[in-house]
């Protein structure tokens, strides 16, 4: 498996068409917040298959007008779920944030939460049958 943001443009199209199919609409991947641009969409490969992806969003954090970092949406073929690849593209979108986005955090509003939990995001809060994570690295 490769996760990567090192991709075609036909790739990337491809990845956004499959996630359109499961959500409708979908941010676009390259808005801009005071300058600073979204991470790349990170891209998920088996055999040179996109296999599945993630992508980022801005909104305001928890309870704030301040801006962050979320995760716009982390998609998995159905036939390669539960083999590790959401949890890699995760990883991957943290390791991007470190880059250059700690200081908006990293944030998911997920009805998946065992996903985030054991990738070791601490819940926020709860509302409905979704709920807010963070990313906090522990030292």
């Amino acid at each position: 498996m490769l996760i990567t943001t090192d991709y075609t443009a036909d790739q990337l199209t491809e990845f956004r068409a499959m996630i359109e199919a499961q959500w409708s609409a979908v941010d676009a991947f390259d808005s801009e917040h005071e300058g600073s641009k979204l991470p790349p969409p990170v891209l998920a490969f088996v055999d040179d298959e996109v296999v599945g992806g993630l992508s980022f969003t801005w909104h305001n954090k928890p309870d704030s007008n301040v801006i962050g970092l979320w995760v716009n949406t982390v998609y998995v073929r159905p036939s390669r779920r539960h083999r590790g690849v959401a949890s890699a593209l995760l990883k991957k979108a943290v390791e991007l944030t470190a880059q250059g986005y700690a200081e908006y955090g990293l944030y998911a509003y997920t009805d998946t939460a065992a996903l985030y939990e054991s990738n070791g995001w601490h819940l926020v809060n709860t509302i409905d049958a979704h709920s807010i994570y963070q990313y906090r690295k522990v030292s």
